[in-house]
């Protein structure tokens, strides 16, 4: 929200895998804003994930398909067997 408050209208993260545990990551208020995420992973264990509140127009994407923007658990939140 940083780079939304400044003006700018997208945002880039780095390729890479992100870890943050049981952290809850809280977003507000983005509008018309576009998160560029190719290449990335966003790693949460149980409890931790992200949130968003009252965004409108909000994009969040890799640049290609074989680059996706992933969020996943580890471990996993649920069983197979």
């Amino acid at each position: 929200t940083e780079a939304a408050s400044r003006g700018a209208s997208s945002f880039t993260i780095p390729r890479g895998d992100y870890h943050f545990g049981d952290t809850l990551i809280d977003i507000h208020s983005l509008v018309n804003f576009s998160v560029v995420a190719p290449g990335v992973t966003f790693w949460f264990s149980r409890g931790g994930g992200l949130r968003l509140f009252d965004c409108w127009n909000l994009r969040w994407s890799g640049s290609h398909p074989s680059a996706p923007f992933v969020i996943d658990y580890d471990p996993p939140l649920y069983a197979q067997g």
